[in-house]
């Protein structure tokens, strides 16, 4: 099983799942974002912005729901939009007190750091994401104003939950 891990996680982590209605590891501290979560966010809006749209703000509560799902998949080493128990984004949304008039979810996964700077990590995970047509549409979908983009690592990997959010 785990020689297929990684294989299968990356091809995982490039398959859309556009989820839209109308171990020991390490999390930045609530209320602050890490050096990676910020390169990510930054990718996505220059994504954003060049293409006319309008920059993502960081939603706290969302941020919150985003990195309590990595910090879920590092924690128990899985890759998925749903958690084992079947607990899918838009539960974790509803259960954080969140409501909304459209949601998304993308998430990815990579193998670790292997000497790699947040923003080459960073650059990785944005370009997959554009490179697979579900992720792409969840970034530039328009009606999405704020998100929340969470990473977790640990010796397992790099975990990845970046929601997207309409009100």
């Amino acid at each position: 099983m785990s020689a297929l891990r990684a294989p299968i996680a990356l091809l995982a982590s490039f398959l859309a799942l556009a989820l839209m209605i109308g171990c020991a590891s390490s999390v930045a501290p609530t209320g602050s974002v890490s050096g990676l979560e910020q390169a990510c966010s930054d990718l996505v809006n220059q994504e954003r912005t060049t293409r006319g749209l309008e920059a993502l703000t960081l939603a706290n509560d969302v941020l919150a729901v985003a990195r309590a799902h990595s910090q879920d998949m590092a924690t128990d080493d899985y890759f998925s939009h749903n958690s084992p128990e079947g607990i899918d984004p838009f539960e974790r949304a509803a259960s954080a007190g969140i409501t909304y008039t459209r949601y998304a979810e993308n998430i990815a996964w990579t193998s670790g750091r292997s000497g790699r700077t947040d923003q080459q990590i960073a650059q990785e995970i944005v370009q997959g994401w554009m490179n697979s047509e579900g992720h792409r549409n969840n970034i530039l979908n328009a009606s999405f104003e704020e998100h929340g983009l969470g990473v977790a690592e640990s010796s397992n990997g790099i975990y990845f939950t970046q929601n997207f959010i309409a009100r």
